[in-house]
């Protein structure tokens, strides 16, 4: 919700709390709680140029069609071993971090 706020400007009383997803760790040593939530209005985006050079939307619909995924194999960092799944929709590539929590929630919904 923090990163939400910071990065594109969204206000975190405009968001429905759905749930979490498993932490995400990251090569950098970072650990990322994912918070799934749905926006009760579009959001006004303001991203923060500081912290963003570009934003896209895509539907869930589009992220599971199974053509969009790659599998980029694993990396081993620090004797940490990160799945390298990619996402290629509307021209971009979602990977790192971000394609590993679109990665968890799929796997969460067909649970």
């Amino acid at each position: 919700m923090r990163e939400s706020q910071e990065e594109l400007g969204i206000d975190p009383a405009t968001v429905m709390t759905l749930g979490h997803l498993d932490d995400v760790f990251t090569p950098s040593g970072f650990v990322i709680t994912p918070v799934v939530g749905w926006l009760r209005e579009p959001a006004p985006f303001q991203p923060d140029a500081r912290e963003v050079d570009e934003f896209f939307e895509v539907t869930l619909a589009e992220l599971q069609d199974p053509s969009c995924f790659h599998d980029a194999g694993v990396e081993v960092h620090d004797g940490r071993t990160y799945t390298l799944p990619e996402y290629h929709v509307t021209g971009r590539v979602i990977w790192g971090a971000t394609a590993r929590m679109v990665q968890i929630l799929f796997a969460q919904l067909d649970e």
